[in-house]
């Protein structure tokens, strides 16, 4: 298999595993939505990091489990010189919308779109038909958000945390947790995550990490992706074919 098709491969694999848990983040700028939840903030208590960060961190990861549905925009990049924008719809247990345009680094651009129904999954490449796809997408959207996935990673991480942070006019907690071999030896993950003080939900995150895609050169990714529209009336249906 091909470096791009690997990496392509990779990009929506990875945008599988952050959908389940958290992502990345981007600075906010104007045209990015409003992230929001179910919990009224003139209401909700303000919340304050504990002595221990790595309880908030799982906290907010299972509130996030708790969310019926959410919408996210994700950026990555990789020391390759390619660039991946990404759209996410997701609907719980196991239903998923995501867009992809990705630039890779020969210089051509690539559009994929996937919908993943309960146990039927769905890509389409480019302007081509929808085709349905042999693989339970949804199965395994379900496994990795089983509560205990995230105590097994948050278990081996290094957390701490950073401080106070306002994002998008609210207070946000912001914590720091290292991965170690999360996907092999040497393929480590730093993230940085933004935590409502009001909903104690992940609103924003930014990770790094190097991988090696099978071509025994390390790339280092960045990804940023920004939470928004939690328990919105969110619908996702199967394609026509």
């Amino acid at each position: 298999m091909c470096f791009q098709s690997k990496l392509q491969i990779a990009a929506l694999c990875g945008a599988l595993l952050i959908t389940t848990a958290c992502g990345s983040l981007p600075k906010k700028d104007e045209n990015t939505p409003s992230s929001s939840s179910s919990t009224s903030t003139a209401d909700a208590p303000i919340l304050a990091a504990s002595a221990d960060p790595r309880a908030d961190v799982v906290k907010a990861m299972k509130a996030s489990l708790d969310a019926k549905s959410f919408r996210k925009r994700m950026t990555t990049t990789n020391s390759s010189g390619s660039n991946i924008n990404s759209t996410i719809e997701f609907v719980a247990p196991n239903r998923a919308h995501i867009t992809q345009d990705m630039n890779l680094s020969s210089g051509s651009i690539v559009k994929k779109e996937m919908i993943i129904t309960d146990k039927d999954s769905y890509v389409k490449n480019g302007d081509a038909s929808w085709q349905k796809s042999p693989m339970d997408l949804g199965d395994l959207l379900a496994q990795f958000r089983d509560p205990k996935i995230i105590d097994s990673l948050t278990e081996k991480a290094e957390v701490k945390y950073l401080g106070a942070d306002t994002l998008d006019g609210g207070l946000m907690l912001v914590y720091q947790y290292t991965i170690k071999d999360l996907l092999g030896k040497g393929n480590n993950m730093v993230t940085k995550a933004w935590i409502g003080t009001t909903d104690s939900l992940p609103h924003q995150t930014e990770s790094e990490t190097d991988m090696d895609l099978g071509t025994g050169k390390m790339i280092h990714s960045k990804s940023t992706v920004t939470y928004y529209d939690y328990n919105a009336d969110i619908k996702i249906e199967p394609p026509t074919l």
